[in-house]
């Protein structure tokens, strides 16, 4: 294949220049449009009715690089450097839009395709011959909804044009990646919006808009928000690997969106002068919204970046403020929003939908603490179709209290204990959540194979006949009706969450050691293999999960051999503690110190749940306890 004539004169790309405004530069050199630049040098817009592609700004082609440098004189790296192909694998949007190859190419919402955002100052240039004739480089991270802010003047981008309040470079043509790209007589920093909207022959608005002047409204970033914007350009470049740039901003879209939904219950996370913008943000979505709720809306309705700088920055560093949660508290503060988002778990289905499509980018941590917000609901044809489950997922304990089953299952067949607490535990998350059994064990952190079984078929394994199964089917009804009439309830997956991989610390362990009773003759041994098992009492005590499933951090950190030999003795130790109704001076008083322990604990862990701090004081009032 033949390569065209090269142009008689050419331009070297400018830093960070993208592919658009060397366009509207090297065709303002040669004073010719934008178009007849495009097409002579190789780049096809026949297909398009003359148009420009907008996914040229995400990678050219080999033939379209090859073309482009045989008529440009620049190097294939040169050219390669004007597209976001860089970005791809960091930028999931990126990745998105190049999925799309058509002839309308549908471009990720969190991608802006034209030059609507600027900096008037970078258009000026940098006072070289060259940059004062054809202007400053129009950047390509311009095109990222993340980028708000101009890190080399410290100042908000400037979005639209100043004089017709339009967007720079947006037409009402869907396609094109420049307006008026046969127009030649503007400069490359005017702006190209038609004054007169869709009407032929209409006046571009031509507006300059480079300028040296620095901000003054809106005022100059303030050093959190320079610091953020540096931190998020951090993710852009080989600072960070690319799986964590791809999850850190899925992580900030998903909860963007959830953030945006809250509003104004999440308003206090934004700054003070930022609050108006990302309002107006919120309004705008309400706006496409109409008066169906969210549930019955395409995700794609909530999954939009705000328009404007301003009310980028305010609402990704709120999404940064949730991210930057401790582990063990992120699950809570997503719960609190969710649930001032959506009445209940059916209207949050737009977002669980945009969160669930997104979730295979995102971090380990984010997916960890939306697995009970994004699970997918199935009907449990057990619960009685009227009956309005008022308690939360986290109300329910992995191993049901043993007061619950005492009052609701005793009558059922005692051998059978332990199937059944977690039998019902399950049901009852499940009709709280909706989604499989094997689901709902994971929320319980159950181990699957510890519960499908008894479950996925109905059967269990104690067999029972037809009028024990109707039993066991009313009375998990009737506790579920006690648990949404009475509360408070306790927030177990917060208690749970605290106590993932947590042990006793040693500096507890001793000051517990010295209160028991003095022993004649063989002493006691309080090592650290007691120490674990006092841990796995207390972390049933206050999760009442099965001791089963309990962490064993300080187990897991020793060899091998020592490994196999606490595993040998621990069920004898652990019914020396907990199963023997006379276990003697020295495990009777350890475990009434541990019970003690476990009670202090517990009210230091809910006081510090999100909205919890009722439960520590207030008396638990399910009818079976109020006599």
């Amino acid at each position: 294949m033949g390569y065209p004539r090269p142009l008689p004169r050419s331009l070297e790309p400018l830093t960070d220049e993208t592919l658009t405004g060397y366009l509207l530069r090297l065709s303002h050199r040669l004073s010719v449009s934008p178009a007849h630049i495009a097409q002579r040098i190789g780049l096809n817009i026949a297909p398009t009715g003359g148009r420009l592609r907008r996914n040229l700004i995400l990678e050219l082609t080999d033939v379209e690089i090859d073309m482009v440098c045989a008529t440009t004189r620049l190097a294939p790296v040169e050219v390669d450097s004007m597209t976001m192909r860089t970005w791809i694998i960091r930028y999931p949007a990126l990745g998105a839009s190049l999925q799309h190859h058509n002839i309308r190419p549908q471009l990720d919402p969190w991608l802006t395709p034209d030059l609507s955002r600027y900096c008037p100052q970078c258009l000026a240039g940098d006072g070289s011959e060259i940059q004062n004739r054809h202007g400053g480089p129009w950047k390509k991270e311009w095109h990222l909804p993340i980028i708000f802010s101009c890190i080399a003047h410290n100042r908000f981008l400037q979005s639209g044009c100043p004089s017709c309040l339009q967007p720079t470079h947006s037409t009402w043509q869907p396609s094109p990646l420049i307006a008026r790209s046969g127009d030649g007589t503007l400069h490359p920093t005017q702006c190209r919006q038609s004054i007169a909207g869709r009407r032929r022959g209409a006046k571009p608005c031509g507006n300059q808009l480079a300028s040296t002047t620095k901000q003054v409204d809106p005022p100059l970033l303030s050093p959190d928000l320079l610091a953020f914007q540096k931190y998020i350009n951090s993710f852009l470049t080989s600072e960070r690997t690319t799986e964590e740039s791809s999850a850190y901003f899925t992580d900030l879209r998903i909860v963007c969106a959830l953030l945006a939904t809250s509003w104004p219950h999440s308003r206090h996370l934004v700054a003070r002068n930022l609050t108006k913008a990302v309002q107006t943000h919120v309004r705008l979505l309400q706006e496409r919204r109409g008066d169906q709720p969210w549930g019955k809306q395409s995700y794609r309705t909530l999954d939009s970046p705000p328009a404007t700088p301003q009310a980028c920055a305010g609402l990704f560093r709120a999404a940064d403020r949730i991210l930057c949660s401790e582990d063990a508290d992120l699950p809570d503060v997503l719960t609190h929003y969710f649930e001032t988002s959506f009445v209940d778990r059916n209207s949050g289905g737009t977002w669980k939908r945009l969160a669930g499509r997104n979730l295979n980018h995102c971090s380990q941590r984010l997916r960890q603490a939306t697995k009970p917000l994004t699970y997918s609901f199935s009907p449990i044809e057990l619960l009685d179709p009227h009956t309005v489950c008022n308690y939360k997922p986290y109300h329910i304990p992995a191993w049901l209290e043993p007061e619950w089953y005492v009052n609701y299952f005793g009558r059922l067949d005692p051998n059978s204990a332990r199937t059944i607490r977690r039998i019902a535990a399950v049901r009852l998350l499940q009709w709280a959540t909706g989604g499989t059994p094997s689901e709902a064990a994971n929320i319980l952190d159950i181990p699957a194979d510890k519960i499908t079984r008894h479950i996925e078929t109905g059967k269990y394994t104690w067999n029972p006949e037809n009028e024990e199964r109707a039993e066991f089917a009313t009375a998990l009804q009737s506790l579920a009706n006690d648990l949404s009439t009475y509360i408070p309830l306790i927030d177990y997956r917060h208690r749970r969450t605290a106590l993932r991989n947590w042990s006793i610390p040693l500096k507890s362990w001793h000051e517990l050691s010295r209160l028991l009773p003095v022993q004649y003759g063989k002493q006691p041994i309080l090592d650290d293999r007691k120490r674990q098992v006092a841990s796995i009492l207390v972390w049933t005590r206050i999760t009442h999960g099965e001791h089963l499933f309990a962490p064993r951090p300080i187990e897991e950190r020793q060899p091998e051999e020592i490994r196999r030999d606490w595993a040998a003795r621990r069920a004898t130790t652990w019914h020396q503690l907990c199963g023997r109704s006379d276990p003697g001076p020295h495990y009777s008083c350890l475990r009434q110190l541990l019970t003690i322990y476990a009670g202090k604990l517990a009210q230091q862990i809910d006081a510090s749940a999100p909205g919890a701090s009722s439960i520590v004081e207030a008396p638990n009032t399910l009818p079976w306890r109020e006599t």
